[in-house]
């Protein structure tokens, strides 16, 4: 799945990323969710015309998540590139959830998208920490070598190993307190302390 986010960014690198992955193989295919408006036109013109990517168009945001729910309740998807805005949060889903699919992230636009990277290293989640299998990865910005690194890591069996039903939170990420079964209820005491 490639979902688009509401600003846009980066819609040449996904075309181009798409484009190679395509000629590399026919195995991949691509569930493109974005909102249709004018500086999208050109995009999905171009996307239109290959095989393999599915489009999946919405006037606005209420749609577009409607649309995004049952893209994920119809279908498997295995990989979501996305930036590492609000999507960041689904590494923190297991493998087994719907949802819980492996996540590699474009370039970060915006303070929140470097913080959300930060976040998800430090809980071990992401490639650049301690663990050998993160739930999310940080494609290189060149679509021809995000491309080979997607091949190598479908070939080298390390994206079936990310999304392995065995996959467990480490302990240094359970005893942090920022993520767990209780995150949310963890989350508002702190809120609570500080502002009661």
């Amino acid at each position: 799945a490639v979902p688009i986010s509401g600003a846009a960014v980066g819609q040449t690198f996904i075309a181009n990323l798409i484009k190679v992955m395509l000629a590399k193989s026919k195995r991949f295919h691509f569930w493109v969710l974005v909102r249709k408006a004018v500086y999208t036109e050109m995009f999905l013109s171009k996307l239109s015309k290959l095989p393999g990517v599915h489009l999946i168009t919405g006037k606005n945001d209420n749609e577009m998540i409607s649309l995004y729910e049952l893209l994920y309740e119809d279908n498997l998807i295995h990989l979501e590139i996305t930036k590492p805005s609000e999507q960041a949060f689904k590494a923190i889903l297991p493998p087994s959830l719907i949802g819980g699919s492996l996540l590699l992230f474009t370039s970060p636009v915006g303070r929140q998208e470097y913080e959300n990277i930060e976040f998800l290293k430090r809980q071990d989640l992401m490639l650049g920490a301690k663990k050998l299998t993160p739930r999310a990865i940080r494609l290189p910005d060149d679509p021809k070598l995000a491309s080979d690194f997607i091949m190598w890591g479908v070939d080298s069996g390390l994206f079936l190993k990310m999304s392995s039903e065995k996959y467990e939170f480490s302990d240094e990420t359970i005893k942090s307190g920022e993520v767990g079964p209780d995150g949310a209820y963890k989350f508002w005491e702190v809120v609570e302390k500080e502002f009661t």
